[in-house]
């Protein structure tokens, strides 16, 4: 708004636009917060597991099933994409292939901590079905910083079930027959 009064321009929709795209990270962090106090951090981490797990999925079903790879090298600038969609819809980082790999990445920890924060064994299997797609998804992306996060991963959820509660332990020995 200051810009189009003090440059004289008029006002576009895409500044509009643009400045709810800033203004998005800031609205989920009151979002999470909310629910984080209302209905528990660990339920929400068991909410969002299972989101990222269903999105996930779905994205590793539809790179199977074309029998495509997920990042495509184009042209000879070097551009690359990633090449997946949602439900027909092409995902925001589709032509940033770190900014979505970091994003996997983070599903990939949701996963994990929603595996061990699990207390049946049906959801165990769901996050872990969905730990590997995730998984799947940063080795194909081919992106390097996600990859090197990958030994971290195994580390911080070894070390979590190593020195975690007691609890914990005893259950992940026992989901699996």
């Amino acid at each position: 708004m200051l810009a189009t009064v003090v440059l004289g321009d008029q006002l576009r929709p895409r500044y509009v636009l643009s400045l709810l795209l800033i203004m998005t990270p800031p609205l989920y962090f009151f979002l999470g917060r909310y629910l984080a106090f209302h209905s528990g951090f660990e339920r929400l981490l068991l909410m969002l597991a299972a989101v990222s797990t269903v999105f996930l999925s779905l994205l590793v079903i539809q790179v199977i099933a074309t029998g495509a790879q997920v990042r495509w090298y184009i042209g000879a600038e070097g551009f690359t994409v990633l090449n997946l969609d949602f439900l027909g819809l092409p995902i925001y980082g589709s032509f940033g292939v770190l900014s979505l790999a970091s994003l996997f990445v983070l599903q990939m920890f949701t996963a994990g901590g929603a595996f061990i924060a699990s207390t049946h064994r049906w959801q165990q299997v769901r996050f872990l079905i969905g730990f590997g797609a995730a998984v799947f998804l940063v080795v194909g992306s081919n992106a390097r910083g996600a990859q090197l996060v990958l030994p971290y991963l195994l580390v911080v959820l070894g070390a979590a079930l190593w020195f975690g509660r007691r609890v914990i332990r005893i259950r992940l020995v026992f989901c699996w027959p």
